[in-house]
């Protein structure tokens, strides 16, 4: 006879859960976010306004007709003959050719729009670092606080083991009931402070999500750490100088105002066009015997003198670039003070933190003796609480701190464009 034997199997509620790292957030996000999609269709645009500027080198085609009904036909009788000159329907019809043979206004437009262009593509490099900064410090703000549940979950272990050595002596008539609520209390405080940490995790979740495009955030993720290796200062503000995107634009706005200068300089020079023009008509006469005719014209245009506008514009122009230089000049010391005031930040953390260990080492040897001289009946009951509520807080101490430490090394990958 077969014996049927029933295994039981517990399963998880977040057995099936989706577990994101960092990088798969800022991917979705990324494909997501409907302001880089905006931005997206500037650079489309900008490509339409590259295009549209190489039509300035290129001819132009226009074409006429007129139909034309006189009051009535003429004649004239010339060495004898008669001769129509005026037809009582007259049909005309005209094309020309206008092309720019030497322009030199024409080029910095054309290389102005690829520079505009360029511009769009950084913006949108920006707004993505933008996003990544914001998920980094929502995601770094979820592990910290996962962290603080465990520092209360830990909390709550101690206190419940005091419980128990409470309720033994309660047994043994060697301590009184308001011990054993006053610790359960404090257990009920805490389970507290886990149940609303736990809720601003859901809301934190609830925004990554949202940056993704889901609908659920009933997701795990993955830990991180941004913390990386510190380099001499002087090589990481050279980094940062070329990586950031603020530079290349300012860079990109100095090429393009260079490109107006020339642009005003081109006013000096002559421009030289080609115009042919084909003319019919239905109506021939003695002096035009023929029904078409056709030329071609050669335009040579120089300006000899514009009232001074082009030499203002020259000064206009070098005084922009100026500015956009000391503009630059500006970001880079601000720069410059923003990594200063990073690796301080770091230093100070770092200090703190070791600071905060042998605090909490003390913490930790201070509520071991004293739970045994509450056993011995030389501590008391609030002792044992103080000293669980000292050393949980020390633990916040440090999970606070080295939440700050992973926001400081998020803030200097911003800073050297690394991110």
């Amino acid at each position: 006879m077969f014996k049927f034997i029933v295994i039981p199997v517990l399963f998880s509620f977040n057995l099936f859960a989706v577990t994101y790292n960092y990088d798969q957030i800022v991917k979705k996000a990324l494909s997501h976010n409907y302001k880089l999609k905006e931005i997206q269709e500037q650079i489309n645009q900008a490509d339409l306004l590259i295009e549209k500027s190489y039509t300035f080198l290129q001819p132009t085609v226009d074409l006429s007709g007129r139909f034309t009904i006189n009051d009535q036909e003429k004649t004239a009788n010339i060495m004898g003959n008669n001769v129509t000159t005026q037809d009582k329907y007259v049909y005309t019809g005209s094309a020309t050719v206008n092309y720019t043979l030497l322009n030199m206004r024409a080029f910095p437009p054309v290389k102005v729009a690829k520079k505009s262009k360029e511009i769009s593509t950084f913006s949108k490099e920006m707004a993505q670092q933008s996003i990544k900064y914001s998920i980094g410090e929502v995601y770094i703000n979820i592990l910290s606080l996962q962290d603080v549940i465990k520092v209360n979950e830990l909390s709550i272990k101690n206190l419940e083991e005091h419980l128990k050595t409470i309720e033994a002596r309660i047994e043994l008539k060697d301590a009184v009931e308001i011990e054993k609520l006053r610790t359960e209390v404090e257990i009920a405080k805490v389970k507290t402070q886990i149940q609303q940490t736990q809720g601003t995790i859901e809301q934190m979740k609830s925004l990554l999500a949202t940056m993704m495009g889901e609908a659920k955030y009933d997701f795990d993720i993955e830990n991180i750490s941004f913390e990386s290796e510190i380099d001499e200062f002087s090589k990481i503000y050279n980094t940062a100088k070329s990586n950031r995107i603020e530079n290349k634009i300012s860079f990109k706005q100095i090429e393009i105002e260079k490109l107006m200068l020339d642009n005003v300089y081109a006013k000096y020079y002559p421009t030289l066009m080609m115009q042919g023009a084909y003319n019919w008509t239905s109506t021939t006469s003695f002096m035009s015997p023929d029904h078409d005719a056709w030329a071609i014209h050669f335009l040579l245009n120089f300006s000899l003198y514009d009232g001074g506008i082009r030499r203002q514009e020259i000064k206009e122009e070098k005084s922009k670039i100026i500015a956009l230089n000391h503009q630059m000049e500006n970001f880079n010391d601000s720069l410059k003070q923003e990594i200063k005031n990073i690796l301080i930040e770091i230093k100070n953390i770092d200090l703190t933190i070791e600071k905060i260990q042998k605090e909490k080492e003390l913490a930790q040897k201070n509520l071991e003796l004293t739970e045994e001289s509450y056993k011995l009946g030389v501590s008391k009951n609030i002792d044992i609480i103080d000293a669980t509520h000292v050393l949980n807080l020390i633990n916040l101490n440090e999970t606070v701190e080295k939440l700050k430490k992973n926001l400081s090394f998020l803030k200097f990958k911003k800073a050297i464009g690394k991110l």
